[in-house]
């Protein structure tokens, strides 16, 4: 039997709404961005290679959460050929 929806509360939803979703683009977030994620994440590296997208989610101007994207095929052409 299927688990009975459950919708948040209202202060879930407060805490919900007041969340951010930024695009890192200032150098200095780069930064910030690169050092935490070789402080807190379990490989300890920060590298992103080609093109690279960097997302901040943060709540009442703290940041919560680090999103990271990169484009891997560059290091797949050997698999390719």
């Amino acid at each position: 039997m299927a688990k009975p929806l459950r919708l948040p509360g209202i202060e879930e939803q407060r805490l919900v709404n007041g969340l951010e979703i930024e695009l890192v683009l200032e150098a200095g977030q780069r930064e910030r961005w690169n050092q935490l994620v070789v402080e807190q994440h379990y490989l300890h590296n920060a590298t992103l290679v080609g093109e690279q997208l960097r997302y901040v989610v943060s709540y009442q101007e703290q940041w919560l959460a680090l999103l990271g994207w990169s484009a891997a095929a560059w290091h797949l052409q050997l698999r390719e050929a």
